[in-house]
This record gives structure tokens, C-alpha cells and sequence, in this order.
């Protein structure tokens, strides 16, 4: 039933600490000896460290948006306890006998439902089905002074065991749902294990089923969506408690961008890295983003590894999930199945942490540390196997609680250049960058040395056109041609004939300056007339400014336009295609464009081009779901493509935000 994340390490999601432990004492209104009983039984349940499996019957039924509602529906599915996920199957039938079945999960607040014939997950934001009660929350409550008026009504026999009866009132309340509900503890008399809940009262819900189809019959989007009460009746039964639940959910449990992600060798697709955050007025608050995760395509749901930092110091509020690969990773491919991911590490003085991750196996080696601690530096392989840590920001942490965004701001950060051996597992010093630059694209030539181009140059601040290109084997830079436009996080890739393409530009284009002299040599202009030379300009300048992919040649040391493409974009997704041709998706449209307002979430992109190197040319690729820019891009082993997280549309505000969602694209 639940999607299994095994291939890589994974374990159940942790409860982190609470900063005030609960004390041993039963409120007033509490029979001190069903204090003790329950306590036992759900401290006993948590410190199993997992989750529980569940069977229950339920009935709803009431006037719900000015409609009679009564659902009996039989439930089975796994909770976690100490993070609110459940899964679970659910068939409900109405009053007039009509049968509904669907899937739900619900997790971290968020609620998703699947019907049998339907190709994918619903997502639900601020409506509830009126099937569907928060079953984990009512069957195992987290906090037990949500309970009230507990009274020890005795000993009975259920299922052959023992058991103890404890009876009370639970308030309950999720979202748009609230109420008090009478409930009635099993609890095994020998073992002191939760072995049935039962549970019945009234909840008043408001929109639970607005916009959606149930039973074949829309629902009136003007219904009234005031707050009305529905009758609630749920006996679960408890079974496996302490088994290992594996989270399993249709979006990433965090929205995402600027992250990484790669194909495993079982088909799924790692995630790891970049940043989440939140805000508003359309401003973005990036945190570094601590936890993995996996998809699998077959199910089409999201895995999480979310491991407790094992050398943070105890109590750390920012160690309390991490994973081995560090704080704002970067990661780069070795051979066929191994990834080398470097990031910053959350010691007593931070470092630059190396891991080797076996993609097939999951198993992780640690790597030396290099000697010039470096955060946001590049990464990239060697044809000789050897591995570049280049540049990045190079001025002492102190503590891992530095503010992220003073760091970002340091002046001091270096063209340092360090290179890893893998046959001797030793770091050493390499000639250093002639110009320092975030955000580079780098491409290994097919003749071994490697491609530096754009970014954000340190010095100045400002976008770069420059070109940079290391030569292992003399251990030198020499400056390349640069590129036609200055590009501050542009992407790039080998084309199938050793030559690279180019795409991604500053929102501002006009904020490049048009170097005359470049594109209309001074021996062109002699012998023209004022009115030749301006409209010579006027069009070589065109062609310059709908140059939103260039071409290099590291052969001519020369870049070429290409085509133009349908729209310039900033921050898209750069992916070859098994066939050679490459797709380019999302991103932010280019100040001009047809379109184009300057300004977010507007001028988010859903569309995608496809770049064929045989012809120099681009066609129009399908449209993604979700406009979105800064998201990753990952060819699946069908040929498809998985699109994952970015910044997107918040669907609740009109306003941008780190999105969750993914979705597939093609095939092609």
C-alpha cells in the first residue's frame, strides 16, 4: 500500500523534541488511575518509534453546503505516529446506496484523494471531503490534554485480550473542522497497547466538498460554505504499533528550487538540495533545504529520508532533521552509479563535508574534507576521474547558526580551486580562477577541459559574459571568447558534435550594452551613409537582442546565435533528450517578450521548446501544468521527463512561493 523508498537509506519521519516535556500530572477533570492506563499507552505507542495500522468503520451524516449527507464507509491504512501522516482506503456509501471508493493521504497538513479510475491524485486545499476525518489525530492523539472528563470505566474481554476501558472527550480540530467527539480507549491489559478507538459526536465543517465531483454529481461551486455540523461514528482497530511507516505523498513535503536531482538506478528520481522557504508580497525567504527525497514513477508518489543530524550538537533547532549530505549541497556524478555531493556540514566549526553515495546500494562514504572550507562552490568531474571543488565564498564560519544571507554578502570570497583524487583520496591546490563567479555553467569539452561560462561575476556583482576554460593537463585558465550576453545563472549542455548550447538570461535584457564594434567591424562601416549605418545597427542589434541561445565551438573559440527561440527565458530547465535534441522548460519570460509584464508571478513560464542540433532550430514542446522557473528537470528511463519543484504560483494567493508539486512530461 505505502510507496517504499528502499534502494536508498530511509527511515520513518522523526518527532523532533518538544522544547517543554510533559509533566506526569492528570488535569482536575481526570480519574488519576485512566491517566496512568492511557499515558502508558500512548508514550508506549510513540516510543515504539513508528507508526500503526488501523481498521475502522465510520459513519457521517448531516446537512453539508445545503445537501443531505450519510456516508458509511469502512476504512484500512497506516498512521505515523509523531508527524501527522495517514494513509488509508476508504469505501463510502450514500443514503440512496451509491458506492464511492477512493485513496486518501493525508499528510503534513495537506490532504490528497485518488479515485480507482482516475490517472492521478487530487489535491485538496482548503476543502474536505465529508468522508474524510483526520484518523490519525482522533485514533492517536499527540497531546493528550486535547482529552477532557477521562474516567477508568473498568475491564472487558475484546478479542480474546484483556483489556482496560478508558472513556472521554477529545476536542478535534483540522482546518475548516472542528467539534468535541465522545471517545472509548481499549487498551491491552497485560501489553498496555492501544488496541481499539471509538469514537462519536458532532464536527462542524465549512467547504468540504466545494468544487469536487462525488458520485458522479457536481457539487454547486455557490453552495452556502458556512459552518454546519455533521454527525460523526468511528470504531478503528489498532494493529502493528511500533511498525516502520514509509511516507508516501504526490507532492515533495517541501516546495523547492535551485535543488538537484538525479535518476536512480531503479528508475526512481533522487531530489536533494537547493532551498525552501516562505513570505510574502511575492519576496521569497530561502532556508537551505536539509531533507532528500525520492519519486517513483511507478506510483507516482514522493518518498522522504529525514534522518536526525547524528554530529549536530544536541538541541540544535537547525540540526533537527539533516541528512549526510550537508547544507546547501552540490553534487556531481562519478561513473555510472555514484554521486560525489559536497555541502556544509553543522559541527562545532563548519566544514566542507564530501560524501560518495552508491546510487544503486544507498550506501554512503565519507570523503576528507578539503583544506579551504568553501560554501556554494562548484562542482565538477574530470575526465581522469578526478573531481574540481572551484571558488565559492571562502571567509570563516564560526558557527553554524551564521546568518546565511551575511554570508552570502561577505565580501571576501576566492578563486580557490581544489581539486580530489579518488585512487589516492587526497585533496590538492589547483591554478585558481582568474575571475571568481557564482551560479557558472560548466561543461566538460569532449577534449577534457572544462567550460566555464556567466554567472554572477564576485568582484563586480554584476552578470557575467565571461568565458573560462581549465586545461587538466597543464593545469592552466585561459579566457575564452565571451559569450554574446551577459548570463547570471544561464544552463548548458554538451551538443552530440562537441559544441555547447547556452540558454538562460537576465529578466532585464536591457540592462546588457550593445557593443557595437563586435557585430559591425569599423571596415564594414566606412563608405555608409548615416541612414545605412542606423539601420545596419538597428537590425544586427535585433538579431542580438532575440539572441536567447548562443552556440560555442571550443574548436573556433567562437558563439553563434541560434534560431531564435519562441520567448526568451530566465532560470528555465535545460534537459537533453535520449535523442540528442534538448528541452527547455519554464523559467521566467525575458523583460520585452510578447507578454511579458516584468514583474512575478506573471511572467512565470509553462511552456517548453525543444532544441534539435541538427537543424539549429526549436519547436514547441508541451506545456507543463504549472508555470514555474528555477526547477529541476530529469529524463526518466521511459524517455520522459520529471519536472519537480521550482518557484511557482502559490494556488491559495496569486503569489510566488518554493512549490511542491511535480509533474511528467511527454514522452517526445
Amino acid at each position: 500500500m505505502v510507496a517504499s523508498v528502499a534502494a536508498l537509506p530511509s527511515t520513518p519521519m522523526p518527532s523532533p523534541t518538544p522544547e517543554v516535556q510533559p509533566t506526569r500530572t492528570p488535569p482536575p477533570d481526570w480519574d488519576p488511575a485512566a491517566f496512568d492506563v492511557l499515558w502508558d499507552a500512548l508514550t508506549s505507542a510513540s516510543a515504539a518509534g513508528g507508526g500503526f495500522a488501523f481498521d475502522a468503520e465510520m459513519t457521517l451524516n448531516g446537512l453539508v453546503d445545503g445537501a443531505w449527507v450519510r456516508y458509511e464507509a469502512t476504512l484500512d491504512g497506516v498512521s505515523q505516529d509523531g508527524q501527522p501522516y495517514t494513509r488509508l482506503n476508504v469505501t463510502a456509501t450514500s443514503q440512496d446506496d451509491r458506492v464511492f471508493a477512493a485513496e486518501v493521504i493525508s499528510a503534513m497538513g495537506q490532504l490528497y484523494v485518488r479515485e480507482p479510475a482516475a490517472p492521478s491524485w487530487v489535491r485538496l486545499w482548503e476543502d474536505r471531503h465529508p468522508y474524510v476525518v483526520d484518523i490519525g489525530g482522533i485514533l492517536l492523539p499527540h497531546n493528550t490534554g486535547t482529552i477532557s472528563n477521562l474516567t477508568l470505566e473498568g475491564r472487558e474481554e475484546f478479542g480474546g485480550t484483556e483489556v482496560q476501558v478508558v472513556s472521554g472527550q477529545t476536542r478535534y480540530s483540522f482546518r475548516n473542522a472542528g467539534g468535541s467527539l465522545d471517545v472509548t480507549y481499549r487498551i491491552g491489559a497485560e501489553d498496555g497497547l492501544l488496541r481499539q478507538v471509538s469514537a462519536a459526536g458532532e464536527i462542524s465543517v465549512a467547504q468540504i466538498y466545494r468544487d469536487l465531483e462525488l458520485f458522479g454529481e457536481a457539487v454547486d461551486g455557490n453552495a452556502e460554505t458556512g459552518k454546519q455540523a455533521v454527525r460523526v461514528e468511528l470504531t478503528a482497530e489498532l494493529s502493528d504499533i511500533g511498525r516502520v511507516v514509509e511516507f508516501g505523498t504526490p507532492d515533495m513535503l517541501l516546495g523547492l528550487f535551485g535543488h538537484l536531482s538525479f535518476l536512480l538506478p531503479d528508475g526512481r528520481v533522487l531530489v536533494l538540495g537547493g532551498f525552501t522557504g516562505g513570505g510574502n508580497n511575492n519576496v521569497i525567504i530561502p532556508f537551505p533545504n536539509v531533507l532528500s527525497q525520492t519519486y517513483d514513477p511507478v506510483t507516482g508518489l514522493w518518498g522522504i529520508d529525514a534522518r536526525p543530524a547524528q554530529e549536530a550538537q544536541a538541541g540544535s533547532a537547525e540540526a533537527a532533521y539533516s541528512t549526510p549530505f550537508g547544507v546547501l549541497p552540490r553534487a556531481v556524478e562519478v561513473g555510472q552509479s555514484c554521486l560525489l555531493v559536497v555541502g556544509i556540514g553543522e559541527e562545532v566549526e563548519p566544514l566542507t563535508v564530501v560524501n560518495a553515495v552508491d546510487l544503486a546500494s544507498g550506501s554512503v562514504t565519507a570523503i576528507p574534507s578539503p583544506p579551504k572550507t568553501r560554501l556554494l562552490a562548484s562542482v565538477a568531474p574530470l575526465q581522469d576521474g578526478r573531481i574540481m571543488l572551484l571558488g565559492g565564498f571562502g571567509e570563516e564560519i564560526e558557527e553554524a547558526e551564521d546568518d546565511l544571507g551575511a554570508l552570502l554578502e561577505s565580501p571576501e570570497a576566492l578563486g580557490a580551486v581544489q581539486v580530489f583524487d579518488p585512487s589516492t583520496q587526497s585533496w590538492a591546490e589547483a591554478a585558481p580562477l582568474p575571475h571568481p563567479a557564482l551560479n557558472t555553467a560548466l561543461v566538460t569539452l569532449r577534449d577534457g577541459r572544462l567550460l566555464m561560462m556567466g554567472g554572477k561575476d564576485i568582484a563586480s556583482g554584476e552578470s557575467s559574459n565571461k568565458v573560462q576554460i581549465y586545461d587538466p593537463l597543464a593545469d592552466t585558465w585561459a579566457t575564452g571568447s565571451p559569450m554574446h550576453h551577459k548570463r547570471g545563472d544561464p544552463r548548458a549542455a554538451l551538443l552530440p558534435h562537441g559544441r555547447v548550447l547556452v540558454v538562460g538570461r537576465d529578466p532585464s535584457v536591457y540592462g546588457d550594452d550593445f557593443d557595437r564594434s563586435r557585430y559591425v567591424s569599423p571596415s564594414l562601416q566606412e563608405g555608409m551613409s548615416g541612414h545605412e549605418l542606423y539601420a545596419l545597427f538597428f537590425e544586427e542589434e535585433e538579431k542580438w537582442q532575440r539572441a536567447h541561445a548562443e552556440i560555442y565551438d571550443p574548436v573556433a573559440d567562437t558563439w553563434t546565435y541560434t534560431a531564435p527561440m519562441a520567448i526568451g527565458r530566465n532560470l528555465p530547465a535545460l534537459t537533453p533528450l535520449p535523442d540528442g535534441r534538448l528541452l527547455v522548460s519554464g523559467g521566467q519570460a525575458l523583460e520585452g517578450e510578447p507578454g511579458a509584464s516584468g514583474s512575478l508571478p506573471d511572467d512565470l513560464l509553462a511552456s517548453t521548446e525543444i532544441f534539435d542540433p541538427r537543424t539549429d532550430a526549436w519547436s514547441p514542446g508541451p506545456d507543463m501544468l504549472e508555470p514555474r522557473m528555477g526547477h529541476s528537470a530529469t529524463v526518466l528511463q521511459d524517455g520522459r521527463v520529471l519536472i519537480v519543484g521550482g518557484i511557482g504560483i502559490s494556488p491559495t494567493s496569486n503569489e510566488i512561493i518554493p512549490v511542491p508539486f511535480s509533474e511528467v512530461v511527454g514522452p517526445f
